[in-house]
């Protein structure tokens, strides 16, 4: 077999497929290191998030500790509250007792005046 200037020879094939791999390394290594800064850009801002994660669930149980004692101070208001209308039934239950007995007292006043004065012509 002859070798001519059209016909290329083994050698220029070779130089060609390696010509072609260096250019696709050259790509893949590109390729490869976008996505390397990609992966470290995300795991930076997946620290960030989480982060941020950890801050608002701190922030959570901190109100969930504010809202635990405000309801513990509910409950003791309520109970306060149940306390004084008891107290205040009772109250009530108190003055109407003692109307009824100023009433009484009055009713005997007034029949001792009365009483007085039949027996008193003056």
């Amino acid at each position: 077999m002859t070798y001519t200037q059209d016909t290329p020879s083994r050698l220029d094939r070779i130089e060609a497929l390696m010509l072609e791999i260096a250019t696709a390394s050259v790509r893949h290594d590109n390729e490869f290191s976008r996505i390397n800064a990609t992966l470290q850009t995300m795991g930076t801002r997946l620290d960030q998030v989480t982060e941020r994660i950890d801050q608002v669930t701190e922030r959570i149980d901190q109100v969930t500790e504010r809202i635990d004692r405000v309801t513990e101070r509910i409950d003791q208001v309520t109970e306060r509250i149940d306390q004084v209308t008891i107290q205040q039934a009772a109250n009530q239950e108190a003055i109407a007792h003692l109307t009824a007995s100023i009433l009484d007292l009055r009713n005997v006043v007034s029949d001792y005046i009365q009483r007085r004065s039949d027996v008193d012509p003056h």
